[in-house]
């Protein structure tokens, strides 16, 4: 049985399956104090501005707060019995995390935390935290979000090895918007686990969301509104009424032309089928919809 190591509550009793041993979305006591405790060290230390190539969050910035990102991170690290970390080896990664500039530390801290909190090793949740001190806050956001949803019980339930690789490809992997991505895929998840939208099976739901989040790269925008107001409209009443399947592979092919293909396609079904446009049966108007939305295929 896998937990979430902290304080944090977990509604687990002798009648809750194994799926909901998992943690909540709150967040422990232990890693509030933490971030009081590591916050009041930047209190006491300068700004200390220094060039930069453009690391993490201050990407073309000159102001580089090195230093509090070096103290706040050894601090954390020699508070962390668990990780193991001998003096030596933690003040060397200290300051390899401070090359990541402002913000830093606090990219790390959150990553090692919200990793080793849900059972990852501490020499791996270190790892991947150092990794990410060097990112932008904006993938940082994305990581920490994709991966409490794919391995959270009340959404997708995956494996540890399974959901760190999700969240690193819609994250530090991921070239479009990381904060379009992130909210394309907690959309996503939360639609298709519904059981009054699409109920899909937890594996089905993560290959599904992923899939189409990722979407959004090749036109650095957000896809899921579009998509689920597309397939609302393909298995409504007012629309071509599909099926479930029929709807979702149709879907699938029409967002691969942005937003605007979407607009164009309900636009021209509706032209398409109106006693004043064409006056065309179901099939005919799906056929002549889809030809206007996917110009580059006609």
């Amino acid at each position: 049985m896998r937990t979430w190591i902290g304080i944090s509550k977990v509604a687990c009793d002798s009648k809750t399956s194994s799926r909901s041993s998992r943690p909540s979305l709150a967040l422990s006591m232990s890693y509030a104090m933490n971030t009081i405790r590591y916050a009041w060290i930047l209190t006491l230390l300068p700004l200390v501005a220094v060039p930069t190539s453009g690391s993490g969050s201050e990407k073309g910035s000159l102001t580089c707060t090195t230093t509090k990102e070096y103290v706040t991170t050894l601090e954390y690290l020699r508070a962390q019995p668990d990780f193991k970390i001998p003096e030596e080896q933690a003040r060397i990664l200290a300051n390899q995390v401070s090359s990541g500039c402002t913000g830093a530390a606090s990219r790390f801290i959150r990553i090692s935390e919200v990793l080793s909190r849900s059972g990852v090793g501490g020499k791996d949740s270190v790892a991947i935290g150092k990794e990410f001190a060097s990112r932008t806050d904006s993938q940082t956001d994305a990581f920490v979000s994709v991966y409490r949803r794919a391995f959270l019980a009340e959404y997708l339930d995956l494996d540890l090895k399974s959901s760190l690789s999700l969240a690193r490809s819609l994250s530090s992997e991921f070239e479009g918007d990381a904060t379009e991505v992130r909210t394309d895929f907690e959309k996503l998840v939360d639609f298709c686990i519904s059981t009054k939208n699409l109920d899909l099976a937890r594996p089905d739901c993560a290959t599904f969301a992923a899939r189409l989040a990722r979407e959004g790269q090749a036109f650095g925008g957000g896809v899921s509104a579009g998509y689920i107001r597309l397939y609302e409209f393909l298995t409504s009443e007012s629309g071509p009424r599909l099926t479930t399947r029929d709807a979702l592979d149709l879907a699938k092919q029409i967002i691969k032309t942005g937003p605007t293909g979407i607009d164009n396609f309900m636009q021209a079904y509706r032209y398409a089928v109106s006693p004043k446009g064409l006056t065309l049966g179901e099939r005919d108007a799906l056929v002549f919809a889809k030809n206007l939305a996917t110009p580059l295929k006609r």
